[in-house]
């Protein structure tokens, strides 16, 4: 539950209650499982132009090609209603930041890539 926990958020196991009490254990379950197949669909760079689009003057000047990069963005942190620490902890604050940065880098590194 711990390198679980530590993958979900750093720091966090430290900063919660520890151990879990035994009904918190009882209530939670952890699976391990193998995936032995999966797809998806991946892209880097920008848009390809098919060749009669790309020699075609009145396509060229009219459409505008591009790429809008995706990324997911953690918002900021609520605190739940019973909650009493007045700060968000620093690894909480820390982590959103890192993985926000890291998304839209790696989004915008993707574009770039097939370009080259």
């Amino acid at each position: 539950m711990r390198l679980i926990t530590e993958g979900v958020m750093p720091g966090r196991w430290e900063g919660s209650r520890v151990p879990p009490e035994k009904a918190e254990l009882e209530s939670t379950g952890i699976l391990r499982m193998r995936i032995e197949s999966a797809s998806a669909k991946v892209r880097s760079g920008g848009p390809s132009e098919g060749k009669s689009d790309a020699e075609n003057p009145e396509v060229v000047e009219r459409v505008w090609t591009g790429v809008v990069p995706t990324w997911t963005v953690h918002g900021d942190p609520v605190a739940a209603e019973q909650n009493r620490v007045e700060e968000v902890p620093r690894y909480v604050v820390e982590a959103v930041r890192e993985r926000n940065e890291r998304a839209r880098r790696e989004a915008e590194e993707a574009m770039v890539k097939g370009e080259k």
